[in-house]
């Protein structure tokens, strides 16, 4: 079992950007561990963050929970997402009312989880 990491946050600049490098992989932000992405996974969340969630299995779809915080009645509300099988989708950005400052990510579906990688960015304030 792999030990569950945090993320690291990439900041997006407005000019310069090149995103289609860092989804290719190219770049060290994606989440790629020997043995994939693994349940106890956490990030930092400002409520800015977009979660890039890449299932690169063939066959099957993967499922992603992100953890909320308690609401006022003490029941966690967790968001359960699917990406089908060979697709790349994005999830966020997350509130910090609903989610915290660090949310963390349990993964699902059928087979291994090596095939699956991530990227989490922080989109930019707006002035």
């Amino acid at each position: 079992m792999v030990a569950p990491i945090v993320y690291t946050t990439h900041d997006i600049v407005l000019t310069g950007l090149d995103l289609t490098t860092l989804l290719a992989g190219s770049a060290a932000p994606l989440a790629e561990t020997p043995s994939g992405v693994a349940n106890g996974d956490t990030f930092v969340n400002t409520g800015r963050e977009i979660f890039v969630h890449i299932n690169g299995d063939g066959a099957n779809a993967k499922t992603v929970t992100f953890s909320e915080k308690a609401c006022s009645y003490g029941v966690e509300h967790d968001h359960l997402v699917t990406t089908p099988a060979n697709k790349t989708y994005l999830y966020g950005p997350f509130p910090t009312e609903a989610y915290g400052t660090s949310i963390p990510v349990a993964y699902g579906g059928t087979g291994a989880l090596t095939n699956v990688k991530v990227l989490v960015v922080r989109l930019p304030t707006m002035s």
